[in-house]
Parts: structure tokens; C-alpha cells; sequence
């Protein structure tokens, strides 16, 4: 990922992405302009997801496994729906809805 010239990496957390049945573990880079998630060699899926800030419509809590409180929604204009598993869930949340006012 290379950085804008206005950018800076406020979150470099490791996260998994739920796509379908898989649980893709990897790291999340959250900016002041958008999210990255790229994940690790070793799962099947490989495919990097790129979120800018302009395109998320909103940010939610949600649980892991109905149980676990450390899930987040995003919810992005093109329809689709992104549930990230990680640590520091509150604070990530509270700066990426910052960066959407």
C-alpha cells in the first residue's frame, strides 16, 4: 500500500474479514482517507479489499460468533457489507466515523 501525500496510518492491526464461510486473516490499515485490508500468504483467499472513506455510508458493532463483542460493520455505497474481527474495535470505530463527518 503506498501512502497519498496527505495520508497517514492511524490503525496497522491485524483483523480477519469474514467473506462467505472463510474467516481471512490479515492486516487492516486504517488511514484518514480509507481502509486496507490485505491479507496473509496463507489463506485461500488472497484478494485485497480497499475502502475509501468517501464510500462508507456507515460503521456498527456487531459480535463474533453471537457471543464475543469485538466485530465491526462497515457498510459501503456499493451495497456490500464488511465484518472485520479485531482488537481496539470502540476506538477504531469512534476514528473512522471522524473521518466520515
Amino acid at each position: 500500500m503506498e501512502l497519498k501525500s496527505n495520508e497517514h496510518i492511524q490503525y496497522n492491526i491485524g483483523a480477519n474479514l469474514k467473506r462467505g464461510i472463510e474467516s481471512v486473516g490479515g492486516k487492516l490499515k486504517v488511514t484518514n482517507d480509507r481502509l486496507y485490508f490485505k491479507p496473509h500468504a496463507i489463506n485461500i483467499q488472497k484478494k485485497e479489499l480497499e475502502l475509501s472513506m468517501g464510500s462508507i455510508l456507515e460503521v456498527r458493532k456487531a459480535k463474533s460468533l453471537g457471543l464475543i463483542s469485538n466485530a465491526l460493520i462497515i457498510a459501503a455505497d456499493n451495497g456490500n457489507e464488511y465484518k472485520f474481527v479485531l482488537g481496539k474495535r470502540d476506538e477504531i470505530m469512534d476514528y473512522i466515523k471522524t473521518c466520515l463527518n
